[in-house]
């Protein structure tokens, strides 16, 4: 219970940092050579911000049980949902 706190405690921290930070972000892995780039750049990144803390709560989530044995039951489900979701 303790790592499921500290995995949001820590995407959320990254998440606003990430946010508060976009720009330089951006730039630095290269979207500042036109500023078209630049727009779609940030706005992909506002996205994958957001996302880190869902991220991150969820492989912590998926290792705890892989440490309980029950990884097998959350994977089979998993892979019955992603192949009822493709088939229809």
């Amino acid at each position: 219970m303790l790592g499921l706190l500290i995995a949001s405690t820590v995407g959320i921290l990254a998440a606003v940092f990430a946010w508060i930070f976009i720009l330089p972000i951006a730039k630095f892995i290269g979207a500042g050579a036109s500023l078209n780039l630049l727009n779609f750049t940030v706005s992909y990144l506002k996205v994958i911000a957001v996302a880190i803390p869902f991220s991150l709560y969820s492989m912590t989530l998926y290792n705890q049980l892989r440490l309980c044995g029950n990884a097998k039951s959350i994977n089979g489900r998993n892979a019955f949902r992603y192949a009822y979701k493709y088939a229809s």
